[in-house]
């Protein structure tokens, strides 16, 4: 079983007003940039990456560290 996070940075019809109108010519943030990030890890090649998280915009493919714990508070009961 695999389990991936992938935060896309890419101008879709949600996000378009938040990140302004697409330059002329190829955009850096279109959808297309972060699809081959899906599909390489959703096929065989990918096979063995668990538990990541990525980012992914234009021609960056960002791998995260694991997360720290900043501060611990004491649960309910």
């Amino acid at each position: 079983m695999r389990a991936n996070a992938i935060c896309p940075r890419a101008r879709t019809a949600m996000t378009g007003s938040l990140m302004g109108a697409p330059p002329d010519g190829p955009d850096p943030l279109s959808p297309a940039r972060v699809a081959p990030l899906v599909t390489y890890l959703a096929g065989p090649a990918g096979e063995r990456i668990t538990g990541e998280v990525f980012v992914a915009h234009g021609d960056v493919v960002a791998l995260l560290g694991p997360p720290t714990v900043r501060a611990a508070f004491p649960g309910p009961g």
